[in-house]
């Protein structure tokens, strides 16, 4: 017996998922292989859809919006403390714990993708940020914190690959084709 599903994440919640997916990859990849115009493109764009997922998440429809779904400190504790008993609860959109990863990742983007924009500005007045050339900023910190950044970014996106796998485990579902088709299941 097929199981009722409900319409969950729309298509701009679902595109800026898997392009921000692809354009983080790419961008980090090209970094990584030394092809600096690529990656600059790759990450203005990556930086577009970032912008427009934020925008969304105040404007989008309620699951998208991140006052549906980002918890407050108390609500987070209470849902990880019901976690470890086993007496949580299922969530049709996000659970607080994932709508904190969403929040978390959503900012490392965009740390990642202003110091990565201030670096060119500051080196030879190029980019988005050029207006920034001559300006007295700590070049070297601001680099440190675009490479770090980027490397936290990988090792969180880890962490969600992780947390969506044993979310849907715990949940007996495909959480990663409701980001494709925007279906799930709703909660018991």
């Amino acid at each position: 017996m097929e199981q009722r599903t409900i319409y969950v994440w729309d298509p701009v919640v679902r595109g800026s998922h898997w392009l921000i997916t692809f354009l983080f990859a790419a961008s980090f990849f090209t970094a990584v292989i030394g092809e600096m115009p690529a990656h600059l493109w790759v990450s203005y764009l990556l930086t577009v859809v970032v912008l427009v997922r934020i925008v969304w998440g105040f404007v989008g429809p309620p699951q998208a919006r991140f006052s549906h779904f980002v918890p407050g400190p108390r609500a987070l504790m209470a849902h990880l403390r019901a976690m470890s008993t086993g007496e949580d609860r299922r969530y049709l959109g996000h659970p607080p714990q994932g709508g904190v990863m969403a929040v978390v990742l959503l900012l490392g983007l965009v740390i990642a993708s202003v110091s990565g924009m201030m670096l060119p500005a500051l080196d030879r007045g190029a980019g988005p940020l050029g207006f920034l050339y001559g300006a007295q900023l700590p070049g070297e910190l601001i680099a440190d914190v675009h490479i770090v950044g980027s490397y936290t970014l990988l090792a969180l996106v880890g962490m969600h690959i992780l947390g969506v796998t044993l979310s849907g485990r715990r949940e007996n579902q495909n959480l990663t084709a409701g980001m494709v088709d925007g279906y799930k299941r709703p909660g018991s």
